[in-house]
């Protein structure tokens, strides 16, 4: 069988240490003279883009709202538009056509009750 020892593979000299340091230092200077600018510029490039995605989206996010308001306000209006001509419409049946209110008694459509809850109505 072969003679093998763990230990001499798991060593930790002052000669390797050194030497991992000098040639890590010349790597490091060799990229620093030579790469150093490009990726800087790269970073802030790609910062800027970033920054402009992200601003660019808010924009977007802020008219998408504004648009949703008035989507809102004009769906509201047509609910309310068309609950007054349904209103309308009852009471034109009800008086023989004319137009205007038939009897007293009105019925509480679902509308109504939730503009008007219980007992805030005139």
């Amino acid at each position: 069988m072969v003679d093998f020892n763990i230990d001499n593979y798991l060593r930790i000299s002052p000669t390797d240490v050194i030497l991992v340091l000098i040639s890590t230092a010349l790597i490091i200077l060799f990229a620093k003279h030579f790469f150093w600018d490009k990726l800087t510029a790269f970073i802030k490039k790609r910062q800027d883009l970033i920054q402009e995605n992200i601003d660019s989206s808010e924009r977007l996010r802020q008219q998408a709202l504004e648009e949703k308001a008035v989507y809102d306000r004009k769906m509201q209006d047509a609910g309310k538009e068309a609950h007054a001509n349904s209103h309308q419409q009852r009471g034109s049946f009800r008086s023989g056509g004319s137009g205007e209110k038939g009897s007293r008694r009105r019925s509480a459509c679902g509308f109504c009750r939730r503009l008007y809850p219980a007992g805030a109505r005139g």
